[in-house]
Parts: structure tokens; C-alpha cells; sequence
């Protein structure tokens, strides 16, 4: 992964205000233009007054996750995820369908069902 690229992620990274788990996230398309960014953030609660864990258990997050903010923020159809953590299911499939066929993670979280799943589709997940 290029030294540009782990810094930006790292930088989105640092915005998050999840006290649980900050995630940094970037897309680009095929021919590496930069499309969007994204890093977790709560919607209409914060996270430190209420954390997910009292809430809805421990594996229970409410908060906007980097992939979606980033999706959200894309115009054109991303090919490349280049992300501070692997993502979640739901992210995986929300990424799977806006047409993303490369993940690239800093650290990785393993996720049977989430890796079955994007290796059905043919979207490989790299550790950088």
C-alpha cells in the first residue's frame, strides 16, 4: 500500500468518534482516482454518552461505519477499498454491491461469513 495512502486512512482514522474502534477508509476507482472518504461517526447520539455496548450488546454499533459514510459520499463505482480494518458484513455487502473488487486493510478482523461471502463474489481481501 503506498505511504500516501496508509497516511490518509490513518488521518480519517484519527476523525472518528468511536471510542470502541476508529476506522479510516478510503475508495478509488479502477485507475486509482480517489473517489471518497469516510471514518466512523455517530449520526444523532454520542458515543461516549451512550457507547453501543450499554445499548444494543457488545457486537451492536450504531454509529455510521467508515464504509458507508464513504459510499455515501461516491458518485462513481469504486473498485478499490483501501481501509485502517476489514469490514463488516454489512458493509462487505453494501461495497459488494456498488461494485468494489479489491479490499485492502491495515488489520484484519476475522469474519467467516463476511469472507465466504466476498470470496463467492470474486472481491479479494489483501493485508497490506
Amino acid at each position: 500500500m503506498d505511504a500516501k495512502i496508509v497516511k490518509e486512512i490513518k488521518r480519517l482514522q484519527g476523525m472518528s468518534r468511536c471510542p470502541r474502534r476508529s476506522v479510516g477508509v478510503l475508495l478509488y476507482d479502477r485507475n486509482m482516482l480517489l473517489l471518497s472518504g469516510g471514518y466512523n461517526a455517530p449520526d444523532v447520539f454520542d458515543c461516549y454518552s451512550n457507547p453501543c455496548s450499554k445499548l444494543r450488546g457488545r457486537s451492536g454499533c450504531l454509529a455510521k461505519h467508515a464504509e458507508i459514510m464513504a459510499l455515501e459520499g461516491c458518485y462513481f463505482s469504486p473498485y478499490f477499498m483501501y481501509g485502517t480494518r476489514s469490514p463488516c458484513m454489512e458493509c462487505s455487502e453494501a461495497l459488494a454491491k456498488c461494485g468494489v473488487k479489491v479490499i485492502f486493510v491495515l488489520t484484519y478482523d476475522w469474519n467467516r461469513k463476511r469472507d465466504l461471502f466476498l470470496q463467492k463474489l470474486g472481491i479479494s481481501m489483501k493485508v497490506v
